[in-house]
């Protein structure tokens, strides 16, 4: 729930929101099976605050937006959710951000260049969340994207996306399976995400290459997980979007996962 006014040049908004800070995880519908699992894990979602977005041109080096938001964790029923266990606190010494102020912000910067033949784009993020419980402290985090069309011969295109994103004492993680997933790992943690991806465009086909890394660092240890993805899929004219994929997961040196996967998906613009 949120109040929201928006033109040419600026948006403001207060209420429910989802400060932006970085670029993947927005594109979990647009990219293969399992691109944006790691990129989840970090995107700013669920808080309650206040922000705006500052749209600006710059001549012949294209379109920038400038964004920034206040707020706090939403632990309110709103933010729950029975499925995905998306009350995304851990456990009962909570997570920064959860402060019922105004004291966590994100700034992040958007550009992309649509004079240029490859089309580049770039994101820019860095957020701090504040913490006032003993056992989290607070949180610092900064990322970088970057993007384009590196060959275009026709209809067919050849897009790479890399993101690399660092946490100082990451703990308002996001996470489906929530602190049951990552209860080993003792968060928190000084963190590393690499998110590197290649797709392949055809027409209405699309094939994606990509891999991903986490590291976390703390007083257990250090932790990496390693993704590799392959995947295809189609776009049709009604908007069904279908796709196969395979990936395999190494979680430690002793043990990784095959997995392959199919996923429907409908889009319907307004």
């Amino acid at each position: 729930i949120n109040f929201t006014y928006q033109d040419d040049k600026a948006n403001f908004y207060i209420g429910k929101l989802n400060p932006k800070f970085s670029y993947l995880w927005q594109e979990r519908t647009k990219l293969g099976i399992w691109a944006t699992d790691y990129a989840e894990e970090y995107a700013n979602i669920g808080k309650l605050g206040v922000g705006f977005d500052a749209k600006f041109k710059l001549a012949r080096f294209g379109n920038h937006q400038l964004s920034a938001a206040g707020y706090f964790q939403d632990d309110t029923d709103l933010n729950d959710s029975s499925i995905t266990g998306r009350d995304l606190t851990n456990g009962e010494i909570g997570s920064a951000s959860d402060t019922n102020n105004f004291a966590s912000y994100a700034l992040n910067l958007y550009g992309e260049n649509e004079f240029l033949p490859f089309k580049p784009f770039y994101n820019l993020g860095y957020r701090h969340h504040e913490s006032d419980v003993n056992l989290v402290g607070d949180e610092e985090a900064y990322t970088i994207t970057l993007g384009g069309i590196i060959l275009q011969l026709d209809e067919f295109k050849i897009r790479p996306i890399i993101e690399y994103t660092k946490l100082d004492n990451f703990n308002s993680f996001n996470n489906y399976f929530n602190s049951e997933f990552i209860a080993s790992r003792q968060m928190p943690a000084d963190s590393k995400y690499y998110n590197i991806l290649v797709n392949f465009d055809y027409l209405n086909c699309h094939f994606l290459l990509s891999f991903y890394e986490r590291e976390l660092a703390n007083e257990a240890g250090k932790f990496n997980d390693r993704l590799w993805e392959i995947s295809a899929g189609y776009q049709f004219k009604n908007g069904i979007n279908v796709k196969i994929g395979r990936k395999e997961e190494e979680l430690s040196e002793s043990y990784r996962a095959v997995s392959a996967g199919l996923m429907l998906s409908y889009r319907q613009a307004y």
